[in-house]
């Protein structure tokens, strides 16, 4: 069991770095077009900011984050693993 769980967070600690990386690229995207015209100082860090976004990038990326967040939600949840255990911090975006 102690196998399993060194591999589920390895897996969580990847997923969590996977959807950061990608939430970077979401704005990024949103910056060159639809929010060209905000400065980054004013770019707000939640992800929620993108929901209702007309961009169809924006749309796919914004869908792809949250995926990656219901996963890492699943599997802390099917294998009873908090937040403190990982030494990461995994935070909703």
């Amino acid at each position: 069991y102690i196998l399993k769980s060194a591999a589920i967070i390895e897996s969580l600690d990847f997923l969590n770095q996977m959807k950061n990386e990608l939430f970077v690229n979401l704005v990024n995207v949103a910056m060159a077009d639809e929010y060209s015209d905000f400065d980054g100082n004013e770019m707000p860090g939640d992800i929620s900011y993108f929901q209702n976004c007309d961009d169809q990038n924006v749309q796919v990326l914004f869908n792809q984050v949250n995926s990656i967040q219901d996963s890492i939600n699943t599997l802390m949840n099917l294998n009873s693993i908090q937040d403190d255990e990982l030494g990461i911090e995994v935070t909703e975006i």
